[in-house]
């Protein structure tokens, strides 16, 4: 069914016999594929989508591996597709700040694949947008857990990638100390 529905996508169709679906505090837009929180818009882009749109298939059922590989890459199998599928179910978990001990949205179930938890109800309209007062401004980005996981700037990788600079910058620095040290005049 997941290998039918990625055809009818492609085509611009889906399975859902709706263009709206609600699960938790998130509304999904299946036609524009846009992912909307408490009026917020989140683009998922890629693998991200088509792992969240095959979960909303089957609520509460769990899609296997094999059925997210089948999706994900019809032509051919990466070499560690459980790895790249992990990957992405993680990412969107991320996106959609489903991260702690206890899963509100997607439940691992081991060696076998995933299960959306989260009811999901067909809706007749589109999501009301957030008021400009509401967005989080530019600046304010990397406060924003939402906002930084859809973009792929978590604080860890922020403050991990100034580590990294700060490094770099601290070797040169030394590197050249050492390089005046030799090099003085006797």
């Amino acid at each position: 069914m997941i290998a039918a529905s990625s055809r009818r996508e492609e085509c611009g169709e889906n399975t859902f016999r709706t263009r709206y679906l609600r699960f938790g505090d998130f509304h999904l837009d299946l036609r524009r594929q846009v992912l909307t929180k408490n009026g917020a818009q989140m683009r998922l882009v890629g693998k991200m989508y088509m792992v969240l749109t095959a979960l909303l298939e089957n609520p509460g059922e769990i899609v296997t591996r094999e059925s997210l590989r089948a999706q994900l890459w019809p032509e051919k199998l990466p070499l560690d597709c459980n790895s790249n599928i992990n990957t992405t179910v993680n990412q969107l978990r991320h996106a959609l700040g489903d991260v702690g001990g206890v899963p509100t949205l997607i439940e691992t179930v081991p060696r076998k694949g995933y299960t959306l938890v989260a009811t999901v109800e067909r809706v007749d309209g589109p999501a009301t947008m957030s008021s400009p007062k509401d967005k989080p401004r530019p600046e304010e980005g990397a406060r924003n857990p939402a906002l930084s996981n859809v973009i792929g700037i978590g604080r860890s990788r922020l403050w991990f990638a100034a580590g990294g600079i700060a490094l770099v910058v601290a070797s040169m620095f030394f590197g050249a100390a050492i390089t005046l040290y030799l090099h003085r005049p006797l």
